[in-house]
């Protein structure tokens, strides 16, 4: 049984914009590049609609690991979270206080949860103030098997 990784990421000097029309309502983030991963009977990464696929082979304890280098266009408290089939995991996010336009800062977290075969894990992003564009220059989403269960 090999353990099962994936990661997720995006890497733009200029800063890649998401925007936050809404205050307080979280936005998938889609514009990542598939990274590293395997096997993909485990986990798969799916860049292209925001998510990791947990599959067949792959329930059991994972580490999520979230790094991010952000901005915004405007003063405002930018939120980062991890999600599991759409219900937000508390013990994974994290915040950035942009306190002047363009000012950019770096915000992390990371922790272990379960993961059961067909669970779909995203990225997402809010604002607390309306029509907010943040930037994101750099970001690192990976999730690493830490316990897998056997399944005969």
């Amino acid at each position: 049984m090999s353990d099962g990784f994936a990661t997720i990421f995006q890497s733009v000097t200029l800063g890649q914009l998401l925007n936050l029309p809404n205050a307080d309502e979280f936005v998938l983030y889609t514009t990542g590049d598939n990274g590293r991963q395997g096997p993909i009977d485990v986990i798969l990464a799916d860049a292209l609609n925001g998510r990791f696929i947990i599959n067949l082979q792959g329930s059991g304890e994972y580490r999520i690991s979230v790094s991010i280098q952000a901005g915004a266009t405007k003063r405002s408290l930018i939120e980062a979270a991890i999600f599991v089939n759409d219900i937000l995991q508390p013990s994974l996010i994290c915040f950035r206080q942009i306190s002047n336009p363009m000012d950019v800062g770096s915000m992390s977290v990371s922790d272990v949860i379960s993961l059961v075969s067909g669970d779909e894990v995203t990225l997402k992003f809010e604002s607390d103030t309306p029509n907010t564009d943040c930037l994101i220059f750099q970001m690192n989403v990976a999730a690493t098997t830490v316990i897998r269960s056997i399944i005969p």
